[in-house]
């Protein structure tokens, strides 16, 4: 209609499908990110936290491609023969990877984590021997950890292709081992009722694990009988598990209140050595009175078979 000269006319055209290439890619790289929201939304209001790594890699993903349709489109725009350019990144395509081994091996380890999923958004992780922390973003080149001291640490994905992996937000029971010391002087009968007692705590108590337990009489240290308590929590989190420790520990200590069991701690006893010391006022036990002596405890001995501990898998005892 302007009847422009062909020259001028060629160069507005091309002008045209440049700002119209160009203008798409920037409307679908929108289009991408209003969806990346609302899938990132679904993600949040799912239970299931493979969405949350799932949703950042296809958006990043679809970013890329779009950015290399376009790329493509443009260079048809300027008249650039993108044929012989795309079959010249065949030729040397060997060429390529070789230089950039490092960047395909950290692509390849996304699609590993994304497969093989060793972990999920928000898990309690060790990579390795020296990285600690909570996965924060899982991308197409590296991972992101948050530590525990708050730093970022950044793991290239092809990393995690080759090295262990030990993941603690994938526990569904959290172990717990300690020992309590009582005094030397408390009756073996009283150390009975005790274990008893504290057998009843772990089984009323809601997030200890029941069929699997152990709580018994287990060695004599220098200064206490010591008493094993091998349970198992069966929380979501590390807070809970600290929550369930503090009420288990309280109940305990409340409990030995109760029936005046004495805690041991670290002490030494001094016995001074009397030299007028008259020998008939010792008794002497000779080996046939010992031996009469044992048989009668172990005829008498206590019972272990009503005991609620010791039940359950023996995958556990470690």
């Amino acid at each position: 209609l302007l009847d422009l000269p062909d020259d001028v006319l060629s160069l507005l055209l091309r002008f045209g499908y440049v700002t119209f290439t160009v203008s798409s890619v920037i409307a679908a790289h929108m289009v991408v990110d209003v969806v990346s929201l609302y899938l990132t939304k679904l993600a949040k209001e799912s239970e299931n936290s493979f969405d949350d790594i799932l949703v950042p890699l296809v958006s990043k993903t679809a970013k890329f491609f779009v950015f290399a349709v376009g790329f493509i489109f443009i260079g048809n725009s300027l008249t650039i023969d993108m044929k012989s350019i795309l079959a010249g990144l065949g030729i040397g395509g060997i060429a390529f990877a070789l230089a950039a081994k490092d960047t395909l091996s950290n692509l390849f380890g996304s699609l590993t984590v994304l497969i093989d999923r060793p972990f999920s958004i928000g898990d309690w992780v060790v990579i390795g021997k020296d990285i600690e922390g909570t996965v924060e973003e899982v991308g197409l080149r590296s991972t992101r950890v948050r530590t525990f001291y708050d730093s970022l640490i950044t793991v290239p994905n092809g990393q995690l292709t080759n090295i262990q992996i030990d993941n603690f937000g994938r526990r569904k029971f959290r172990r717990y081992n300690t020992k309590i010391g009582v005094q030397y002087d408390t009756p073996p009968e009283k150390l009975e009722a005790f274990c008893d007692a504290i057998r009843e705590i772990i089984m009323s108590h809601k997030h200890t694990r029941k069929d699997y337990f152990h709580v018994y009489f287990n060695g004599f240290n220098d200064s206490s009988l010591d008493v094993l308590i091998y349970l198992f929590w069966e929380v979501p989190s590390w807070s809970v598990e600290l929550q369930e420790k503090h009420r288990l520990l309280m109940d305990i200590l409340r409990l030995g209140n109760e029936m005046n069991i004495e805690f041991a701690f670290p002490t030494h006893t001094v016995h001074m050595h009397n030299e007028k010391t008259n020998d008939s006022q010792v008794e002497i036990i000779n080996s046939q009175t010992a031996s009469q002596l044992a048989k009668e405890i172990a005829n008498n001995s206590l019972s272990t078979q009503g005991h609620k501990s010791g039940v359950g898998s023996p995958g556990y005892e470690k």
